[in-house]
């Protein structure tokens, strides 16, 4: 019992604007609630039913509702207590109940959302902002648009789920009258849009072209689409500067751009949706009424396959972002919520996608979950999963990307394999040099237990996506890291030939880039050849052995240097090796000079 009064103040918190319009708590979860009374113990019954009593009650008063009274006619259910719905059967999802919902495509029953909103609109009239005093019109909007009002107003109560400063008129319809009065219409399904609406806009006709879009919206070409989303944008437009009340128009295109999604047509139902909301983000729109409206219909009627589909497509991922800005539950930090939660790694894959849809809107959630996570046992797969999703969709504002670099960067150096690799493949997206000191301490003896310096073979695959890494920056900071590489620094706790091979890779991918390339940038690689083409040095036996290659990756990186001195040295080196036995490489290397 206590568990039902506590979900019913939970769920009334969680959204006063709509679910307290027609709220009975006896009502709330029928069949459940009249199971509770029947098991309730004899001595608890009447307690509990004046704790609900008082609960209502309390509602009421709190939030200024005059709760419309609602006699019990049904028949008595004829379910067992076995039948009853557990508690434990509840998502476990973190996340406030969305109010009550209906399947997609059908009516709220009578006893629903009737014309509460006409009924509120003709006892509060809303204000003429034209009529108040200049010199405090501006706080007074202000307070208006938050929903309060003065004391000394002749508005009692506000009606949170109204237009502020757009409705108006005496007769008008809820939601559901909406597609009653399209029998009482004139309207031929045969005219042309225009034809038919274009000369007057009034209530009605936007009413019987709503209803005909309606029972057309799945037949209609991409033209007719078109015809009709112009003449609702007019239509609305027009209604609008009448201030006339628009709520129960946006709640039924709310209500076709889900069937039109679920109908495998997302793109349509996108722009009626879009449609909406350059309405309900308009100046003067209640911020209550708009909350209300995102509330309307929950995320749970859309389909999630097509929702997949969408999200996996490029082309259809904008139209897919127009439902996910609709819908609280689609937001990114809900999602990812949804995504710390989950153990199915198939819904897990779609949560992802969902969040990835959001593009750049969803990077300071992720940073702000992710920075809140410590890598251990348990958390390092979630940790992999966002860094992943940052490497998805970068951020591009400068800020951004350095608060995302500093996050990952430690992650370059994780004791878990999986969350170095995965944070190499995000970084590559985020090509700064602020990332650049993160590489370098990478490559830091200290940071790699005995059993991974004993792996050569693995720790070598990782420094190789490191170096690959440094070469994907064009800045002359990456340059001398690689130089710096090439040259044995950093490396060399390395082998040997793990170390030649490091090497080789960092003159490879400076040869990529000669025309980066300066004098003073290779100066250490000139001073390097030299030493090693010493005649005097004992290297020099090597030469055309373990170090030809080496010396033909150095060669070819100085080689692009048009300067005297780098002239000089390559004839020194050809003069000194002309004449010398013909190693592996010999003939390669003096066609090269």
């Amino acid at each position: 019992h206590q568990y039902y009064l506590s979900s019913i103040e939970l769920i009334a918190a969680a959204d006063h604007s709509r679910i307290l319009t027609a709220f009975d708590p006896t009502r709330f979860y029928m069949p459940y609630f009249e199971g509770l009374v029947r098991s309730c113990p004899k001595e608890e019954k009447e307690a509990f039913r004046q704790k609900l009593k008082s609960l209502r009650e309390r509602l009421a008063s709190e939030w200024g509702y005059q709760f419309r009274r609602v006699e019990a006619q049904a028949p008595s259910p004829s379910y067992t207590q076995e039948s009853l719905t557990p508690i434990n059967n509840i998502s476990s999802y973190p996340i406030a109940a969305p109010p009550p919902s209906y399947p997609s495509g059908t009516l709220p029953p009578p006893e629903g959302y009737q014309s509460y909103q006409a009924k509120q609109t003709n006892q509060y009239p809303m204000p003429n902002y034209s009529q108040i005093d200049p010199a405090s019109s501006a706080k007074t909007k202000s307070t208006y648009s938050q929903g309060n009002y003065p004391s000394n107003s002749k508005v009692d109560k506000v009606d949170p789920y109204s237009l502020t400063g757009v409705r108006g008129g005496s007769n008008l319809p809820s939601y559901e009258s909406i597609f009653e009065l399209v029998s009482k219409t004139d309207f031929i399904a045969s005219k042309p849009v225009e034809e038919t609406y274009s000369k007057k806009v009034s209530p009605e006709s936007i009413t019987a072209l709503v209803n005909q879009l309606r029972r057309s919206a799945l037949k209609l070409t991409v033209q007719e689409q078109n015809s009709y989303l112009t003449e609702l944008h007019r239509m609305f437009t027009e209604l609008i500067q009448k201030r006339s009340y628009l709520v129960p128009y946006l709640e039924a295109l709310i209500d076709l751009s889900i069937i039109t999604f679920n109908a495998e047509q997302g793109v349509f139902g996108a722009q009626l949706l879009y449609l909406v909301e350059q309405i309900y983000y308009q100046d003067g729109f209640d911020e209550y009424t708009r909350h209300g409206l995102r509330r309307f219909r929950a995320a749970t009627g859309l389909n999630e396959g097509h929702m997949r589909a969408m999200a996996s497509n490029p082309e259809l991922v904008s139209a897919l972002r127009i439902y996910l800005a609709h819908f609280d539950e689609l937001a990114p930090d809900v999602l990812l919520s949804y995504l710390g939660y989950e153990a199915d790694r198939q819904r897990q894959r779609f949560w992802m996608l969902l969040i990835e849809a959001h593009k750049e809107t969803a990077i300071p959630e992720i940073i702000k979950y992710l920075s809140q996570l410590e890598a251990n046992n348990e958390t390092w797969p979630l940790i992999r999963n966002l860094i992943s999703l940052i490497g998805r969709v970068p951020p591009q504002e400068r800020t951004t990307q350095r608060q995302a670099i500093n996050l990952l960067g430690a992650y370059l150096k994780s004791p878990f394999i999986q969350l170095r690799y995965v944070t190499v493949t995000a970084l590559e997206t985020l090509i700064i040099d602020e990332a650049l000191p993160h590489i370098a301490a990478a490559f830091d003896e200290k940071l790699y237990s005995d059993s991974e310096l004993e792996d050569k073979e693995r720790l070598v695959a990782y420094l190789k996506t490191l170096v690959s890494l440094t070469g994907r920056f064009s800045s002359e900071r990456s340059l001398r890291l690689l130089v710096d590489i090439a040259l044995g620094k950093y490396i060399s706790f390395m082998n040997i030939k793990a170390l030649h091979q490091l090497q080789l890779q960092a003159m490879q991918l400076l040869a990529s880039k000669h025309q980066l390339l300066s004098a003073n940038l290779v100066a250490p690689i000139i001073e390097k050849i030299r030493i090693i083409t010493n005649p005097w040095k004992k290297l020099m036996s090597r030469f055309l052995g373990d170090d030809d290659m080496e010396l033909l990756a150095m060669i070819e990186i100085v080689g692009v240097i048009n300067t005297q001195e780098v002239k000089d040295l390559l004839e020194e080196v050809k003069g000194q090796y002309t004449n010398q036995a013909p190693g592996r490489r010999a003939s390669e290397l003096l066609a090269r000079l």
